[in-house]
């Protein structure tokens, strides 16, 4: 029998819904831990000895199996290939301080700056949803009008992130390029179709079923690290950089 478990990010809510999995005897757990999870809710999966895989943030559950994404490698290959149309003054917009998977993507995007000689890092928080991408977005051109970059920390915010662009008049594309992450359904139907690093939930699905029926036939194998790439989609978002002063 399949459960899906929404904590909605909430530390407690996703205590309540672990205790009730616990009780109702499953055979294993595909868990993105909240963020801010305390020590008391992995030890309580340890405790109960439950076959657990982590998958996009593993937080402190270092002695879990984790099933992740390089995204330090894709948000290299985003901010490159901005830096390769000519953009030099590039953004990282999006999430909030202090998140794992944010951070690792950060480290993709300043390692590119510093590697091609490209304006200083301006990193913009929001969190990730389309009306936080717009007003972050809103504001970041306000504030750093020199921006013809921006790479997102996920495709809702770079949504937005595209219709603060439209109201203020500009295209993305070619006025300010805009790169998401994630490849969700709204990507590549949205006007205009968005640039993004794809993830496929086909291989990440196959390869945390993988990797949680290993742990439940051996459960005393070594704990096991596994991290899939992401594949950069071009689509209409993103384009040459339109002022060579950047």
């Amino acid at each position: 029998m399949l459960s899906v478990l929404d904590s909605q990010d909430d530390p407690e809510r996703q205590r309540r819904q672990l205790e009730a999995f616990i009780r109702s005897s499953r055979g294993g757990l595909l868990w993105v831990p909240a963020h801010d999870t305390p020590q008391e809710t992995f030890d309580l999966l340890r405790n109960h000895r439950i076959p657990t895989v982590t998958f996009l943030r593993r937080e402190s559950a270092t002695d879990f199996d984790h099933v992740g994404i390089l995204n330090v490698d894709a948000t290299k290959t985003a901010t490159n290939y901005l830096a390769d149309l000519g953009h030099r003054h590039i953004a990282f917009l999006g999430g909030v301080a202090d998140v794992e998977v944010r951070n690792q993507r950060i480290a993709g995007y300043k390692a590119v700056l510093a590697e091609r000689n490209l304006g200083p890092a301006i990193i913009w928080e929001s969190p990730d949803d389309k009306p936080s991408g717009l007003n972050a977005m809103t504001a970041l051109r306000e504030a750093h009008p020199e921006v013809s970059g921006v790479v997102c920390n996920g495709d809702m915010v770079a949504l937005g992130a595209c219709l603060a662009l439209a109201r203020m008049g500009q295209t993305p594309g070619e006025d300010v390029s805009v790169i998401g992450f994630d490849d969700i359904q709204d990507a590549a139907v949205a006007t205009p179709p968005l640039t993004t690093m794809a993830v496929s939930p086909y291989r990440l699905g196959r390869r945390l079923a993988r990797v949680l029926l290993e742990r439940i036939r051996e459960p005393e194998t070594p704990v096991a690290v596994s991290e899939i790439s992401a594949e950069l989609i071009v689509r209409e978002t993103s384009g040459s950089c339109v002022d060579s002063t950047n």
